[in-house]
């Protein structure tokens, strides 16, 4: 699907492992919303920013949540 190999796979999550220290905020606002929101604080930034996106998690065709994702990684950050 994305075109990378196991190699490329398995540096993108090491990238993520050791070297992200992020701060990480849960928040209600006056709606009753949850907001989870982390700064994402990892090195290599310029390349980092080109593997990021926003998923837009979909069930019974309505919007459930959205979340920043890193391409080639297996899980999310934020949910």
């Amino acid at each position: 699907m994305l075109g990378l190999d196991v190699m490329q796979t398995l540096t993108v999550n090491s990238i993520t492992e050791y070297s992200t220290y992020c701060t990480s905020i849960v928040a209600r606002n006056q709606n009753n919303e949850v907001a989870h929101v982390r700064n994402l604080d990892f090195g290599a930034t310029e390349m980092m920013a080109k593997l990021m996106y926003t998923a837009v998690l979909v069930k019974d065709g309505l919007v459930r949540a959205e979340s920043p994702l890193i391409a080639g990684y297996y899980g999310a950050y934020t949910g």
